[in-house]
Order: C-alpha cells, then structure tokens, then sequence
C-alpha cells in the first residue's frame, strides 16, 4: 500500500538500543541525530517531492505517560530537513493495545479502525509517514489505507529500524 520504505536498519544491537532510548525524554537529542543521519543515508529521499510529513500518531494519554513521542520529533526533523511541511492531521481513535506484545496477526487486527484523518488538506498530496520502529507494518499500513482512502496520491514511509517481518499489507485482512 505504501509506494517506498525507506529505512535506516535493522532493529536489533545498537539501533534496537538507540530506537528504545529514544522512547524517553532523555532519548530525544538521539532521535533527532538518527532521522538526520536517515535522511542522509538515504538521499532519495529527497528526490520524493512530498507535500507533507507526519507521524505516527500517539494517543495523548500515552504521550502523557511517556513524556515524549518519538515518531513526532523524527517527523518534525525530517520535514525540516526535507524543507516540507509537518502535519499531524492523523488522529488515533482510541488507546490500542501495546504492539510489543501481540503476534503479527493480532497487530493487524489491533490496528483496525484505530485512525482517521482529520480535514480533507491531505487530498491530492504526496505524504511520508514517520515511525520509530516498523516490525510487521500493520501500524504503517493502516495509517497508509486511511490517507488513500481521503484521497492521498501516494504515500511514503520512513522508519529507523525494522525486522524482518515488515509487510505491506492491507489493513482489512
């Protein structure tokens, strides 16, 4: 469903170590240095043409609890490196399930219905969404199928780490 992934590695040693930091406050200085040094290394990137980037979106109560989102301060750097707009115009429906400890079955269905996108500015746009991490890709995809359901042209990803278990699924199934 999305057109690209672009990744900086695999989610294990020391990535798996600065990806988990970076979900502290402590962490965000690294978070920030990592989505330069992706954007760096992949340099296509750049050549995308996106209309905006977003992250995932968080539920504020588990913002609240963990005092940081990570995949909001990646997109924030990322858009300014790419001079592009940041939009957070995903919204979660509700507090999900912790991913960490479902199969990859159950994330998919964890993730129906869990977003929307709110306002139509998102039509017709070329849009990059941001992660920390993509472990089997249902987050990704189901934030994927609402953009293109609103009318998104295409839609990018971008991630810091991944396993080996990455998808691109639909969402439904």
């Amino acid at each position: 469903m999305w057109q690209q992934i672009f990744v900086l590695g695999t989610y294990k040693d020391g990535l798996r170590a600065g990806v988990i930091a970076g979900k502290k406050p402590s962490g965000e200085d690294l978070v920030e240095a990592l989505s330069k040094l992706l954007v760096s290394q992949r340099t296509s990137m750049k050549e995308l043409r996106v209309d905006a980037v977003i992250p995932v979106p968080m539920h504020w109560r588990r913002r609240w609890v963990r005092g940081t989102n990570s995949a909001d301060i990646m997109a924030k750097q990322i858009a300014s490196s790419l001079r592009v707009p940041y939009r957070c115009d995903i919204r979660c429906k509700r507090v999900k399930s912790p991913q960490k400890l479902l199969s990859a079955k159950m994330r998919t269905v964890n993730m129906a219905g869990m977003f929307y996108v709110r306002g139509n500015q998102l039509k017709g746009k070329r849009v990059l969404v941001v992660d920390d991490v993509a472990t089997t890709g249902a987050t990704l995809s189901a934030i994927t199928h609402c953009l293109l359901e609103i009318g998104a042209t295409v839609v990018y990803a971008a991630v810091l780490a991944r396993t080996d278990e990455v998808t691109n699924h639909d969402s439904k199934q």
